[in-house]
């Protein structure tokens, strides 16, 4: 049975859709900025599903997972700060801007429309 995302995804406002394992029709190529790529963990502290894992590579393709709600991935094409997500489980690609911070304590942070995330899985 396929996850459902929903409209309380940090990063993905207002989205919704299945799992899904690649969007189509896209006349960009995915692409993933270097500094995103890896593993990140975080979100809403105040989001009753908890923290989200995303995971980014370097030839574009994404996923995101959370423990109650599940999974969704495709790709991911980059302009300048904004990332537009691609999925067969969305309804459209959702555009997220992002940005990566050095933290003197943590280290780098991913930033996805505001939401902060710190290298890692959350599941580790």
């Amino acid at each position: 049975m396929a996850a459902t995302v929903s409209g309380g995804v940090p990063g993905f406002s207002g989205a919704s859709g299945s799992r899904g394992s690649s969007g189509s029709g896209s006349a960009a190529d995915p692409s993933v900025p270097p500094q995103v790529v890896g593993v990140w963990c975080g979100g809403r502290n105040d989001a009753p599903e908890g923290h989200w894992t995303y995971a980014f590579t370097r030839d574009g393709r994404f996923a995101m997972q959370n423990a109650r709600i599940g999974s969704l991935s495709g790709y991911v094409v980059a302009s300048g700060h904004v990332m537009e997500f691609h999925s067969t489980g969305l309804k459209a690609p959702v555009a997220s801007t992002w940005e990566v911070r050095a933290d003197p304590v943590v280290g780098d942070m991913l930033f996805l429309d505001g939401f902060s995330y710190v290298r890692g899985s959350c599941t580790s």
